[in-house]
């Protein structure tokens, strides 16, 4: 897959690749306004640019409750 990522406190999108590494479908009502079918699903990211890890890692420990 490539993906792209929208952090709020960077302008640049940050893109990557990965791929699914387990899927989990979402009951039909679980989202009635989108179409087609739904599912959680984990991703193992395969590349990423240095930079681009050390963004979503600050990203994601600057939005982490503590511990």
């Amino acid at each position: 897959l490539k993906l792209t990522v929208h952090l709020p406190e960077h302008p640049q999108p940050i893109q990557f690749t990965g791929e699914v590494v387990w899927s989990q479908p979402l009951p039909q009502d679980a989202h009635p306004s989108a179409a087609g079918y739904q599912a959680e699903v984990g991703v193992r990211v395969v590349t990423i640019e240095p930079r681009d890890r050390v963004l979503i890692l600050q990203h994601l420990l600057s939005s982490s409750p503590p511990l």
